[in-house]
């Protein structure tokens, strides 16, 4: 009589969603067979349970992080003084002084190499805020056409805004590198499986009953859909349970 064995399952080609997901079903499963479970298989599942549940709260969890707020609040604000300082330079361009219409055409184009900030993603957003901010600082006369146009104030505002939003963008950073990995937490719920499935083929293949050849029986239909789906051939020599 060949041994009882649950199909392969390459937990590696699976998303972390999709990782998850199993994990859940399975524990499921085990779940509503637990009173056929001897003491050895009870406690590989409660090492599963924990884990999976770790795990999947890590990978569905819809938690903002604390920073997430304020990034966007301070993104937004720097978006709206570059709106403005825009504005500013193109109503100065229109002016009725020469002295304006000189000054808003210097600033214009230092400034037209920026244009595309208020679209362009947080980092480059962050990063060329602050390349602009330090050029426009080093050249006197677009600290002169700033003043002339009324912008400097502004600018100084756009300095102020885009360095907090560097420090607040950094300090999220580290709180998520401090948050353990989907990853690490993936591996921990993958050894518990794998344990727990040997406890269940260890037990069937002893003494088994109507009520583990079930859970088998579900938890291998399970392997063999996700098994199809990422098209890994079942090369191993395994026995579906009747």
């Amino acid at each position: 009589m060949k041994r009882i064995e649950f199909f392969t399952l390459q937990l590696e080609h699976l998303s972390h969603t999709d990782a998850a997901a199993f994990f859940t079903q399975t524990c499921d499963y085990a779940i509503s067979a637990r009173k056929c479970l001897d003491e050895t298989a009870n406690m590989a599942l409660k090492s599963l349970l924990n884990n999976s549940s770790s795990y999947c709260e890590q990978v569905f969890r819809q938690r903002k992080n604390k920073f997430t707020e304020l990034i966007i609040e301070n993104r937004e604000l720097s978006k709206n003084l570059l709106s403005k300082i825009y504005q500013a330079i193109d109503f100065e361009s229109k002016s009725d002084k020469e002295e304006n219409i000189l000054a808003a055409q210097i600033l214009d184009f230092f400034f037209i190499s920026y244009s595309n900030l208020p679209g362009s993603t947080l980092k480059h957003q962050m990063e060329q805020t602050q390349e602009m901010i330090l050029k426009y600082k080093a050249d006197p006369t677009l600290k002169s056409a700033a003043k002339i146009v009324g912008i400097a104030t502004m600018l100084t505002e756009l300095e102020a805004d885009n360095n907090l939003l560097i420090a607040v963008y950094k300090m999220s950073k580290n709180n998520n590198h401090r948050n353990r990995s989907k990853d690490d937490l993936r591996l921990e719920t993958t050894d518990s499986y794998i344990q727990f499935c040997i406890t269940i083929e260890q037990a069937l293949n002893s003494t088994p009953n109507d009520s583990l050849v079930s859970l088998f029986n579900n938890i291998n239909e399970l392997i063999k859909k996700l098994n199809s789906l990422i098209l890994m051939p079942h090369d191993n020599e395994t026995v579906h349970c009747m």
